[in-house]
């Protein structure tokens, strides 16, 4: 799309440096892990519509929580798994997947689900 130039009067990209800010929740004793959210390649946006195409719904048929797998054995967790993730704003159920492609301090959920989903308390 900008291979030849940006839509900006010079045609080149601005960059804008900005000041590095700390998680507005730094891990500590009672919350050792971060836990990020995004989407999964099988939903788009809400997941209100691809959740009702059945080849989408087959290759994601619930929210997961991926988490590292010396992360898992430190906290006795396996693959598969029903795990319950609370963080200082509430709690929710996820069925646990393991994975080395996260970070070992880091728990990631995807947020195509709303919270009446049978999976999430």
């Amino acid at each position: 799309m900008f291979a030849d130039r940006f839509p900006t009067p010079s045609g080149r990209a601005r960059f804008h440096a900005v000041s590095h800010q700390a998680p507005a929740d730094e891990r500590n004793e009672t919350h050792p892990l971060y836990l990020t959210t995004g989407r999964v390649l099988a939903h788009y946006q809400s997941g209100t519509q691809t959740r009702h195409v059945d080849e989408l719904q087959e290759a994601m048929p619930e929210p997961l929580a991926e988490m590292h797998p010396a992360t898992a054995k430190l906290h006795g967790l396996l693959n598969g798994a029903r795990v319950t993730l609370t963080t200082r704003r509430g709690a929710a159920s996820f069925r646990l997947k393991v994975t080395p492609s996260i970070r070992e301090d880091t728990v990631f959920v995807a947020f195509h689900w709303a919270a009446s989903s049978p999976s999430t308390v």
